[in-house]
């Protein structure tokens, strides 16, 4: 069971199905919280005075670089962290 934002448990496919293929696979992989993507996206948009035509056709955009942004920020943060520095994390060798 997954517990939502809102207290209430639920089960969900999408932490389901990539827990069995990890169970017949072995690869490196990470579950990454986006649920509040979306909503601190559009509310900086907002933020910046977006109109609701152009925040409705960036929206989706912007929330896949914000994920990918924040799993790039954690991997660095804790590839400094694992070598005692505070250095750039490097993604084709995962070396900083």
């Amino acid at each position: 069971a997954i517990c939502r934002i809102s207290g209430v448990k639920s089960t969900r496919s999408s932490i389901t199905a990539p827990r069995y293929l990890l169970a017949v696979r072995d690869l490196p992989a990470a579950f990454w919280d986006e649920r509040l993507s979306t909503a601190a996206v559009t509310r900086a948009m907002i933020d910046a005075d977006v109109s609701r035509r152009r925040r409705r056709a960036a929206v989706d955009k912007l929330a896949a670089a914000y994920i990918l942004q924040g799993a790039l920020d954690y991997l660095r943060r804790r590839a400094g962290a694992s070598n005692g520095e505070a250095g750039i994390w490097d993604a084709t060798s995962g070396e900083s």
